[in-house]
């Protein structure tokens, strides 16, 4: 799916990373792959290459001496015989063969007779087009093999008028852009060889030692992979969750990434096909975990990158439930309830008993709701000595604790200065006498009301 640009595919399983093991390697090339200098035709690169790879894979030379790239040069490769019998075996390897095609010329190239030295001729146009050409008809073959364009061996001496500075500064960059254009993978024996000029005996022909050198730079060649990392999120660092958006860096050198498999432990998490490369992370649970990355050439090579270590963190802490206070008449505060996920309010405060009975009654706190509620007002009971029974008024209510991010408590209501016992007696006009009994007698219940009350 495309998702700001980007081409994401969820894959199901995990990618098998390492390289492209063939089972099939054609050799193709001038004298060097035919083994000119070597003491046998086992001890020539073609030869050792085998023995590197064993009997798994079949390795065949197919070198002609004398040949060059150039169509137009004094021995065209493609005008050998060797040409059609590498065609006969990239062709006929089977539908289920990994066929890899090693293409090593341009050193008879530099000679005079093909190439004009001071750069001023059409060879460099023409080596392009006629190496554009040789690549695509092995390419195009029922096997689809994957060709490689060898930069030849350093040559230090003009023997065989054959020219070591044309080949590393004008026909090695030609056969690097039609890598670069193609998509082809290289692979560089004039660098390794460069320092080694006791092992071409003729400045030009590597000896045994020479082309066991040759040999093993093919194979490792062949065997190449991809190189990948992960650029974001940093090694160690701590994420935010449940999305964490994920990056690499993949490269193939000439050849193109296909794709690169992000992926927590062995679970793919999912692929980008191009680059950037970058995938978001879905669902991320709390925790520690790991991260690799995966990338894959367009040749089916493919490499995983050194392990992230990261900490993916909550999606940020709940927040507390609100608690309710006590009243003024004399209820024990409750717990504030906690929060839920994402910050649900708790319960506020829970039910409380009133203030202790007066004589001859009781009286029972109100009960106070959700968290915000207001607290219950509570009533006390009927006096004793009073004929007409008056009534003494309870604290007022305190208005319960509001939820927010963490447990609050209730604000007290406003008090009378006896702090919380508001008392009020209502007496018809007898006499002053009575009036003045019942005032006494309502300075005595206030007096209890304010012992019984607990301590807070």
């Amino acid at each position: 799916m495309l998702v700001g640009g980007l081409v994401l595919v969820l894959a199901a399983g995990t990618a098998a990373a390492g390289p492209r093991m063939p089972t099939h390697v054609a050799c193709v090339g001038d004298s060097i792959t035919a083994g000119t200098g070597a003491s046998s035709s086992s001890t020539n690169y073609p030869g050792d290459l085998q023995g590197l790879f064993g009997s798994s894979v079949q390795v065949r030379n197919f070198g002609h001496s004398g040949a060059t790239m150039l169509s137009t040069g004094n021995t065209p490769y493609v005008k050998q015989s060797e040409y059609t019998s590498a065609t006969s075996f990239v062709s006929g390897a089977g539908s289920n063969a990994v066929v890899d095609v090693i293409i090593m010329l341009g050193t008879n190239d530099s000679k005079p007779v093909n190439w004009n030295a001071s750069g001023g001729g059409t060879e460099a146009t023409q080596f392009m087009t006629d190496c554009g050409k040789l690549v695509d008809h092995f390419a195009s073959l029922a096997t689809h093999p994957v060709v490689y364009l060898a930069l030849p061996p350093a040559a230090f001496t003009n023997s065989y008028t054959i020219d070591g500075t044309v080949i590393k500064d004008q026909i090695i960059p030609i056969l690097k852009q039609v890598a670069m254009q193609k998509g082809l993978p290289t692979i560089d024996v004039q660098t390794p060889t460069a320092s080694v000029p006791k092992d071409f005996g003729d400045g030009v022909h590597p000896n045994d030692t020479g082309y066991v050198l040759v040999a093993k730079t093919m194979h490792d060649g062949l065997l190449r992979v991809p190189t990948v990392s992960i650029t974001s999120p940093a090694a160690g660092a701590t994420v935010a969750g449940p999305n964490v958006g994920i990056s690499a860096d993949a490269s193939g050198g000439t050849v193109a990434i296909k794709t690169v498999e992000f992926l927590r432990g062995t679970t793919s998490i999912g692929t980008a096909a191009q680059s950037p490369f970058m995938v978001s992370w879905t669902g991320a649970a709390p925790g520690n975990t790991s991260l690799t990355a995966t990338a894959t050439d367009t040749t089916g090579a493919s490499a995983t990158s050194a392990a992230v270590a990261i900490t993916v963190s909550g999606s940020g802490p709940g927040a507390g439930g609100g608690g309710g206070t006590v009243g003024a008449g004399g209820a024990q505060p409750s717990t504030g309830g906690s929060s839920g996920a994402g910050g649900a309010p708790g319960t506020g405060g829970g039910s409380s008993t009133g203030g202790t009975p007066g004589t001859g009654g009781s009286a029972t706190g109100g009960v106070s709701g959700q968290s915000g509620a207001t607290g219950g007002s509570s009533t006390g009971g009927a006096a004793t000595g009073g004929s007409s029974g008056p009534i003494a008024t309870g604290g007022t209510s305190a208005t319960g604790g509001q939820p927010g991010a963490t447990g609050g408590s209730g604000t007290p209501a406003e008090t009378t200065a006896d702090a919380g016992c508001s008392c009020s007696v209502r007496a018809p006009a007898a006499s002053v006498a009575d009036a003045l009994s019942l005032l006494a007698l309502g300075l005595i219940l206030c007096g209890r009301g304010r012992r019984a009350r607990p301590k807070r």
